[in-house]
């Protein structure tokens, strides 16, 4: 999976959502695999996410836990990081961050990267720590830009990503980049599309 899809992947591979009182995720993981066993697991993680016990937040947060085996046995890895982070991000947020760093340990640029300057984000972590996980990941997508050539009228969705590494570094004046960029999309279902996800990193920002 190429490092700078995944600066939109909070909204669109998993299509999170969050509470900004309660800080968590609110919205359920879209699978990509087409594993049978997979598919089970991530509907169970998605319908306890959804609907959970209602006016018990801590019942729903044991049932999730109690999937962490089965989460654990799935076959695909993606899928598995996707369910596990899911699961650890709506029970316990230091918990999810340590998972991403085991993670991590091994491949330093892994795509899970995002997940953790999100979460680090919208749990108030320490700014400077926050800006540097952005800063590194903005890096990284500007060497990918160059190294495969995208252009604003066929790579879209890969430019947008930058600048949302960018904006979410504190390089405010990308905000107005990113407007530039979307305004200048022709096809309506394709810009609404990346708008949403532009608008939704705002609303975090703000």
């Amino acid at each position: 999976m190429k490092f700078i899809i995944v600066a939109i992947l909070m909204t669109s591979l998993l299509s999170c959502g969050y509470d900004k009182t309660e800080h968590h995720v609110i919205s359920e993981i879209n699978v990509a695999s087409t594993d049978e066993y997979d598919h089970y697991v991530i509907q169970k993680i998605n319908d306890v996410a959804i609907n959970g016990v209602i006016d018990d937040n801590e019942k729903t947060k044991r049932l999730l836990l109690d999937l962490v085996p089965e989460a654990n046995r799935m076959n695909d890895k993606n899928e598995k990081y996707k369910a596990l982070l899911q699961i650890y991000a709506l029970t316990d947020v230091h918990k999810a961050i340590d998972f991403i760093d085991e993670v991590l340990r091994d491949n330093p640029d892994h795509w899970l990267l995002i997940y953790k300057c999100q979460l680090m984000k919208i749990n108030d972590y320490d700014n400077d720590k926050v800006t540097n996980c952005f800063s590194h990941i903005a890096k990284k997508a500007k060497e990918e830009i160059k190294k495969n050539n995208y252009n604003k009228k066929d790579n879209p969705k890969e430019i947008l990503s930058y600048y949302l590494a960018e904006i979410n570094a504190g390089n405010v004046a990308y905000i107005q980049k990113s407007k530039d960029l979307l305004d200048e999309i022709p096809d309506p279902k394709k810009k609404d599309e990346l708008y949403q996800i532009f608008n939704s990193q705002i609303d975090i920002e703000n």
